[in-house]
This record gives C-alpha cells, sequence and structure tokens, in this order.
C-alpha cells in the first residue's frame, strides 16, 4: 500500500506534469494546424505551471525546476520570428499570447515588408489577355474599350502599395477583428479571406500550413516501415503498392 505522504507527491507530480501532456499532444497533431500553437502553449504552460500549488515540498522542487526548463527551453520560442508570425496570422491568437511587445512589434513590421513586397510584385506582372482580341482591337482602333484597357494596365502596374513605416490597411482590419473560437479552421478562415485579402491570405497560407512538429512527420515514417520494412528487399514495386494498399484499409473493414 502507498504511503500518504507519496500520494501527495504523487497528486502534485500529475498536476504538475498534466499540462506539459497536453500541450505535447496539441503540438503532435497532423491535421490541423500546429505552427501558430507553439507561443500560446508556452504562455499557457508557463502560467499553469507558475500558479500550481504543491503540497509537498518534491512537489515545489519539480515545480522550480519545470520552469528553469521552461524559461531555458521554450520561451526562446517566442523571438523565432516564423513562430510569431505564425502566431499572429493565427485568428484564433493574434497577439494575446506574447510577452514581449517588441517580438509583436518586429513580427508585424515583417508582414507589413512582405506585404508590401508581395504588391509590388503582383503590380509589376502584365494582365493575360487573348491575343487575337489585342491584335483585332488595335488593328481597327475603333474599339471603345482600347482607352478602358489602357487605364486598366496602367492601374495594375501602379497599383497602390503601402507605404513604408505604417502597417497595410488588410493588416490592420485582420488586427481589429475580433477572434476567432479556439476550435475553428485558421485554414479555412484565410481561404475564404482570399477575395477581399489576397495578398494577406497568401502570406497566412504560407506560415500556417507548416507543422510545428516532428512528430507527425516521424509517424508517417514510421507507417512506412511497418508496409516496407527493411529486412524485405526482395519486394517489387507492384508488391510494395499491395502492401500499402492493404495497410492503409481501416480496421473496421478487417473485423465486420
Amino acid at each position: 500500500m502507498v504511503p500518504s505522504s507519496q500520494l501527495n507527491v504523487i497528486r502534485d507530480l500529475i498536476a504538475l506534469l498534466g499540462p506539459f501532456k497536453e500541450a505535447t499532444e496539441e503540438i503532435s497533431g497532423a491535421n490541423y494546424v500546429t505552427s501558430s500553437l507553439a507561443i500560446p502553449l508556452t504562455t499557457l504552460v508557463t502560467q499553469v505551471t507558475d500558479q500550481a500549488t504543491p503540497s509537498t515540498s518534491l512537489g515545489l522542487i519539480v515545480k522550480k525546476a519545470l520552469l528553469k526548463k521552461v524559461e531555458d527551453k521554450l520561451a526562446p520560442l517566442e523571438r523565432s520570428s516564423f513562430l510569431s508570425v505564425a502566431t499572429i496570422l493565427d485568428p484564433r491568437f493574434k497577439r494575446i499570447h506574447f510577452t514581449s511587445p517588441v517580438v509583436v512589434s518586429n513580427a508585424i513590421s515583417k508582414i507589413s515588408t512582405e506585404i508590401r513586397a508581395e504588391h509590388r510584385r503582383r503590380g509589376q506582372r502584365s494582365p493575360d489577355k487573348n491575343p487575337d482580341q489585342a491584335a483585332s482591337e488595335q488593328a481597327s482602333g475603333s474599339s471603345i474599350w482600347i482607352r478602358h484597357e489602357k487605364l486598366l494596365n496602367l492601374n495594375i502596374a501602379t497599383s497602390e502599395v503601402p507605404s513604408s513605416g505604417c502597417v497595410p490597411n488588410e493588416l490592420k482590419q485582420y488586427l481589429d477583428q475580433p477572434l476567432l473560437e479556439r476550435k475553428s479552421d485558421p485554414i479555412k478562415f484565410w481561404v475564404n479571406c482570399r477575395h477581399f485579402t489576397p495578398v494577406l491570405s497568401d502570406i497566412a497560407l504560407k506560415y500556417l500550413i507548416c507543422q510545428a512538429s516532428l512528430v507527425s512527420s516521424e509517424r508517417v515514417a514510421s507507417m512506412v516501415n511497418l508496409a516496407v520494412p527493411n529486412d524485405r528487399s526482395r519486394l517489387t514495386g507492384e508488391h510494395i503498392k499491395q502492401r500499402v494498399l492493404l495497410m492503409s484499409i481501416s480496421d473496421k473493414y478487417w473485423f465486420e
């Protein structure tokens, strides 16, 4: 039978390590956005651990050690420009989980710079036009739409680019919007916003589609190794296709 003193230690350890287990499982997912979870999870784990009140001396020692490791290993994640931009461009989090205003300012400046660069790049592209139609209009010179096409080309070439030193309107409008629910899908949000903020949407998707952890890719590699183990070197390409197909079938179809 476990003594009551050890039971108290176990309770303290469960309370202290529980948030880390939950954060690890969240960041290791494969079917949802994880690049924007690193900073919020770090902040939340730090706050929960700091507010914990262990009742044993060992619990207090573990709490202090965990906070020290979080400060050394996880806190620097906030200074990663990639993760900070991904977090700000996630409509569920934006700026609320950052502890440093300087990091937020640098991330917004980076996003603004990318928006201006993309506006310039798109403004320099020539619009697609039917060659036969263009040749016909130039030959006749009578179409009233020739002037419209010239104005359109001029407008595309000189499209408004946000001036340096200011936050582009599309980014400012996004930051001023209320946060989405935590269970909502940020990818779907930006896909739906493509008609209104095409530049910012493309930038956001570029950052959000990346994974914050190697666990999901390692999981895929492990599944591949199960399907095609190294000791089955005589397998042909056709046999490999068959094994991959069989292993991809859900258990419910095998055991019904």
